[in-house]
């Protein structure tokens, strides 16, 4: 399914839909089949249970290498989560249920700071994705839970990332400083480096006009993300990603997550997006606008 398609469904189903979706189901006591877990590398999808396993995995295998001798990461991946909300949530119609991706906090909660909890549920109810009008996706959603075609280059002094909703990433491998604070981008300035097997990703310069999934979680401009990206076995990747952002959460907080290779892929496809995306006006019908970004919300809410 094109990705902001599901956006904009995931919305009308939430706004329109689901609450008679749900009670239909109670009445004719049929609730939805469950999906069984499912197993990469040798390890369970869920985050918590995935994160510890995955770690040890990787221990044992040995990844093929580039030219370089760097591990080679290239090659399609595609994301096992879904983007609708980085929290639990469960089946609801359209929207496929799953764990928790949060593995630090250990209760799989958002720390959010009392004001931006409030704001999060604000957010759902009054504005829509940004990635629905066919705008960039931030980190890390682009990299870890966006599309089912992710395409990884790597080059001497540079990894390039294209996710499947043509959100690129360039990342810089040559320890050069991060771009000055006057600039701001979307995925922000990526820095990237070798901790053994290991890609470890930081990303500074985001701009907080996004939100980190259809559920209205979100950052400031300050938000901090550092990524590692290991292999587990030929097929597997082990993504985590620890987020700071002192201005709306109270502490740190780290998602984990398999990514698996699509063989299948040969190419990348041409999403035409603003061709003939009418998702935007669609929604706007529905009540919602546009969300703001951090800059806005953040002045309406004096801080």
């Amino acid at each position: 399914m094109n990705t902001r398609r599901f956006v904009f469904e995931a919305l009308v189903v939430a706004v329109v839909i689901a609450p008679f979706a749900l009670v239909a189901q109670e009445q004719e006591g049929a609730p939805r089949p469950r999906r069984a877990p499912r197993v990469f590398a040798g390890c369970p999808e869920a985050p918590a249970q995935f994160d510890p396993c995955a770690t040890e995995k990787a221990k044992a295998f040995t990844p093929p290498r580039t030219p370089e001798g760097d591990p080679n990461l290239g090659g399609y991946w595609g994301r096992t989560m879904n983007s609708y909300d980085l929290e639990a949530h469960p089946d609801s119609f359209m929207i496929r249920g799953q764990p928790t991706m949060i593995v630090d906090p250990a209760d799989g909660k958002l720390p959010y700071q009392p004001w931006a909890a409030q704001q999060k549920t604000k957010n759902y109810a009054s504005y829509y994705d940004t990635n629905a009008g066919c705008l960039l996706s931030g980190l890390p959603r682009t990299t870890a839970y966006m599309s089912d075609q992710m395409l990884v280059q790597q080059r001497p002094g540079y990894i390039f990332m294209v996710s499947g909703d043509h959100g690129y990433r360039i990342i810089k491998m040559d320890n050069s400083p991060h771009v000055g604070k006057g600039i701001s981008l979307w995925n922000g300035d990526s820095r990237g480096r070798w901790e053994g097997n290991t890609l470890v990703i930081d990303s500074t310069n985001l701009n907080g006009k996004f939100w980190i999934d259809i559920a209205g979680n979100f950052g400031s401009d300050e938000m901090h993300v550092v990524e590692r990206i290991t292999l587990v076995d030929g097929d597997t990747l082990h993504y985590r990603a620890t987020i700071d952002d002192p201005k709306v959460y109270t502490r740190s907080w780290t998602i984990a997550v398999p990514l698996v290779r699509n063989k299948s892929k040969e190419d990348m496809w041409l999403e035409s997006c603003h061709e003939g995306e009418h998702d935007s006006n669609r929604l706007r019908g529905a009540g919602h606008t546009p969300y703001p970004g951090w800059a806005r919300i953040a002045a309406a809410a004096g801080r």
